[in-house]
């Protein structure tokens, strides 16, 4: 029987992923647009004339990431070569399309990971400002490809996490209204202008007022459900393309208001009707996945709590031995892997269960730093130090490399060259590079287990001397985090702070005495806070409170150290407002004091978000400044109306209760509470807490 040799465009595109990617990058740098239009005519010729589009590269490669590193490809250079391509090539399907995933990653971006209830209006204007610029040049693309099924896959995303724009829902219905553009006050523009402003995605003065050709009106049942008429049209433009049933599957779960009923009638309705028994179980596995991961609770079992245990494990097992597609297997073994790790506390059998379920896919083995699995994967293989076949371990470090796309394991490969750990053989060279890597993109670590955590996750494993090997080397190349980290590491502890423990060694978190060195730990320090890690700005700037050196009465060192506790703050560590508010109290002007108490301290005492313990510090600081007379009016009174409700809150707290005692001549708490409204010294009500005045 004779073989016939294989296409140029099936030579292309079994060249690989991260081959293609590489080589696309390449071309974009140096602004080859028509050797870049030309490979991805190819590849898309591939994808057309394979079985299976989804075990073919070119849906991989329609992606920004493909064209481009986002983290060193700044976006008005990533515009540039877009634009400069649809200019060379106006009638280029791709250049249109790869111009439409660019402002619908804008959207993404702008957006966020957050809950629709938590995002602000300002950004779901910028990204509705995005999707239109998306639409445009999705309209654009199918204008020049008749099968654009890629187009109408991105067109089924807008769909489904935002919303299609006024004016192409009227199109649909065979009007036109191009005047149906988003709508807002002054200040949520100004606001979304801060966001799309810079990725260069101003509103459009035009949108498109006329459907591509060939595109059908939606009937009248399908008006009000732009995501199933866009699934549809990339399912009859290219048929059998699991990757994308699947996902409108997902988009069908309890999470996103469908049901599971509603599901399982996809799957067997007609967009499905050419796949296999095999790929019908991915479509019900996005179901079933909702369900097994209890997402509305974030949590499988708890430990301990047999009865769901058993339900949950009774349940699942009819999934082990149901034929699924290589990837959605592994998805699944992934689950498994994690409720043994999680709920059965078998950290041994969680990894050898999810070696199992990498390996469903080997030349896609390594995980990247949205898996949420890949993370437990290596907080169990860490913390409990476990082992893997030496050959598993290689792959997936040089995949990671290959990848180079997550920070923390780029970091972990690191460690296992420079020791010659985990089956591979030392390579310090190899190390050296690989964190290179892994601090270029410590920068965008909004996603995965941070480097960070993979420091902590080997020290307290441990893996003392490889945990500082790696905070150091990535510390020497600037990054912030591992500057602030090594400082926790290395400081020389006071003989009454609590080590904190590690079940995984005997000793404990902060031993062994022989890393300590104080000297090196405050350079860090400082390091970090000039870098801009929260934790260091907050601990350096702690730091001068303390230390005379720093003279908080010069007024360089004072404002230094209340910017720190300021950025902290805006950074998301809320104890930095505390503590500026005690800074200003203590060395501002009189402005600056009465500022103190009316800004900052007084609405801490009183936020119901706050934890406990911070509030009751909150309070024991304005019932000193009622004390004094800093910043309001002196009154014992109402010092003693503060510590009193402070006590209440942290009654165990020695320092408080000392305090306490003080201002209130020793005696009981019941005393204590009459006594608060016993003196000459009342003032009105706003100087008390809430219920303590009259």
């Amino acid at each position: 029987m004779l073989v016939s040799e294989p296409s140029v465009a099936q030579q292309l595109a079994d060249q690989g992923l991260l081959v293609l990617r590489d080589r696309l990058r390449v071309l974009a740098a140096a602004g080859d647009v028509q050797r870049v239009e030309k490979i991805y005519q190819l590849l898309e010729q591939d994808w057309w004339a394979a079985a299976k589009p989804d075990d073919r590269p070119y849906e991989a490669v329609c992606a920004e990431g493909a064209l481009f590193d986002t983290r060193q490809v700044a976006g008005p250079q990533r515009l540039a070569f877009l634009h400069a391509w649809v200019q060379a090539c106006p009638e280029s399907y791709h250049a249109h399309l790869m111009l439409g995933i660019y402002a619908l990653r804008r959207a993404q971006d702008f957006r966020g990971g957050d809950w629709a209830q938590q995002v602000s209006d300002a950004q779901w204007l910028a990204a509705a400002v995005a999707c239109e610029h998306a639409v445009v040049h999705f309209c654009e693309a199918m204008r020049c490809n008749p099968r654009a099924a890629i187009a109408y896959a991105n067109m089924y995303e807008i769909a489904s996490r935002f919303s299609e724009p006024d004016w192409l829902v009227a199109l649909f219905a065979g009007s036109s209204d191009p005047d149906a553009r988003p709508e807002a006050d002054e200040a949520t523009w100004q606001a979304a202008a801060e966001l799309f402003e810079p990725a260069g995605l101003i509103p459009l003065d035009v949108v498109t007022t006329e459907l591509p050709r060939g595109l059908p009106l939606r009937a009248e049942h399908d008006a009000d459900d732009g995501a199933l008429y866009w699934v549809q049209q990339a399912a009859q433009a290219r048929p059998n393309w699991l990757g994308i049933v699947t996902s409108y599957a997902f988009y069908r779960t309890p999470r996103w208001g469908g049901s599971h009923e509603e599901i399982e009638q996809f799957a067997h309705g007609p967009l499905c009707a050419g796949l296999n028994e095999a790929e019908r179980n991915a479509v019900r596995w996005m179901g079933a996945h909702d369900y097994f991961s209890a997402f509305h609770d974030w949590a499988l079992p708890e430990p301990g709590a047999e009865s769901q245990i058993r339900q949950w494990h009774a349940q699942f097992q009819p999934w082990l031995t149901t034929p699924l597609p290589p990837a959605h297997r592994r998805h699944m073994l992934e689950l498994w892997a994690c409720f043994h790790g999680k709920s059965l506390q078998q950290p041994e059998q969680a990894v050898r269960i999810y070696i199992e379920a990498f390996s469903q896919t080997p030349q896609d083995l390594a995980f990247g730093p949205s898996s949420n699995y890949g993370h437990d994967f290596i907080y169990q293989f860490l913390r409990h130090r476990q082992e893997a076949p030496a050959e598993f371990m290689r792959a997936l470090f040089e995949q990671a490399a290959g990848n180079n796309n997550y920070a923390a394991l780029l970091a972990w490969a690191a460690v296992a060259y420079r020791f010659g750990m985990w089956g591979v053989a030392a390579d310090p060279a190899r190390a050296e590079a690989l964190l290179d890597a892994s601090a270029q993109q410590t920068a965008d670590e909004s996603d995965g287990l941070t480097t960070e955590s993979l420091e902590g996750l080997l020290w307290e494993a441990g893996y003392h001397e490889q945990a500082l090997c790696v905070a150091r080397g990535l510390a020497q190349r600037d990054c912030a985090s591992s500057c602030a980290y090594l400082y926790t590491l290395l400081r020389v502890r006071d003989a009454d702070d609590d080590p904190v423990p590690s079940s995984a060694v005997a000793a404990p978190f902060y031993q062994p005495q022989p890393y300590r060195n104080q000297h090196e730990a405050l350079r860090w320090l400082e390091r970090g806070a000039e870098l801009g890690a929260p934790l260091a700005e907050y601990n350096f700037a702690y730091h001068m409170t303390e230390q005379p050196e720093y003279d908080l009465s010069r007024p360089e060192q004072y404002e230094r150290c209340k910017t720190l506790f300021l950025n902290a703050a805006h950074k998301g560590l809320h104890q930095g407002w505390l503590q500026l508010g005690r800074v200003m109290l203590t060395h501002g002007n009189a402005d600056e004091q009465r500022d103190a108490i009316a800004k900052l301290l007084r609405p801490y005492a009183l936020d119901d978000d706050r934890s406990t313990s911070a509030r009751a510090w909150a309070m024991t600081d304005l019932a000193k400044a009622y004390r004094d007379g800093r910043g309001v009016p002196k009154s014992l009174h109402a010092a003693k109306a503060w510590i009193t409700r402070a006590q209440e809150l942290a009654p165990d707290d020695g320092w408080i209760g000392e305090l306490h005692g003080e201002l209130h001549g020793g005696g009981s708490l019941l005393g204590s509470v009459f006594g608060a409204f016993r003196g000459s010294d009342k003032l009105a009500a706003e100087h008390y807490p809430p219920g303590m005045h009259d």
